[in-house]
């Protein structure tokens, strides 16, 4: 196995864990009695997915 496969495999395997964290972060910040601060963190983690 290349190194470039081992790379990409290793990419696509942290977005994948990112995306996951993300939905489990939002999910549970829509659920949180602070409105504002789930906005924010939404806000904060659009511009860090960019």
């Amino acid at each position: 196995m290349s190194h470039g496969v081992l790379a990409l495999l290793l990419s696509t395997g942290a977005i994948a864990v990112w995306c996951r964290l993300s939905a489990t972060g939002t999910y549970l910040l829509a659920r949180s009695p602070y409105p504002s601060l789930a906005a924010v963190a939404a806000t904060v983690t659009m511009q860090l997915s960019f």
